[in-house]
């Protein structure tokens, strides 16, 4: 379940798609139900305290997203704050000495 998070994630943040991910309003809720519709039932019986196994997906499957959209997050930002400093590194090394 989380490593097909993981690919659905990488699928939708990466290449064509993300520009249409990036603008959608909740990218959570499209990565989980894209898993979940992915993902075929498993033969879990109902549990003791009456969770089923569509139950217990979609709770793996939502920590599993949050985990890679953080990640995705991390990763956007750590370019963007990359890009910066050598813009200010560049713009430092034109600036005139005195």
């Amino acid at each position: 379940m989380v490593l097909m998070t993981k690919l659905v994630a990488e699928k939708l943040s990466f290449g064509d798609n993300v520009n249409d991910f990036l603008s959608c309003s909740n990218q959570r809720g499209v990565v989980t139900s894209q898993t979940i519709s992915l993902l075929e039932e498993p033969d879990i019986e109902m549990c003791e305290n009456g969770h089923t196994a569509q139950t217990l997906m979609g709770l793996v499957v939502r920590v599993a997203t949050n985990n890679v959209l953080n990640n995705f997050c991390k990763l956007r930002n750590d370019i963007i704050h990359d890009n910066a400093q050598k813009k200010a590194a560049a713009r430092k090394a034109a600036t005139p000495k005195k």
